[in-house]
């Protein structure tokens, strides 16, 4: 009897432990470039900035947290590359990036991935 009440009680902390452990996590990628009638970033000198909307594939219970990464540039070589990317508005739908270029940097596309993860 002893044990079988041992054996309970471990199974129903482990269930309750993996239960406040477990998150939702989702991945996918961006992409942004002068196809887009509305980008600047290969256009004129200064600050020039682009808003790249992202819409999960599923609704979050919970606002998440957004990490992203670059892995495309389709930039000019005849200035230095300069260039930001953050992670904007964050909500259960979605979030917002904002690409950033500035001085005489010409991109012609920029993209890479992003994970969001919230505790459930």
């Amino acid at each position: 009897m002893k044990k079988m009440f041992l054996t309970l009680f471990v199974l129903s902390i482990f269930c309750f432990t993996s239960e406040i452990m477990a998150q939702e996590v989702q991945t996918g990628k961006f992409h942004t470039s002068n196809a887009d009638p509305s980008y600047t970033l290969d256009k004129n000198d200064g600050v020039r900035t682009m808003l790249v909307e992202v819409e999960y594939p599923k609704p979050f219970n919970k606002k998440p947290e957004v990490m992203v990464g670059v892995n495309l540039v389709d930039a000019s070589n005849a200035q230095n590359l300069r260039y930001s990317v953050e992670v904007k508005s964050v909500s259960r739908d979605g979030f917002t990036l904002l690409v950033k270029t500035w001085s005489n940097t010409r991109i012609f596309e920029i993209g890479g991935g992003w994970i969001a993860v919230a505790p459930n």
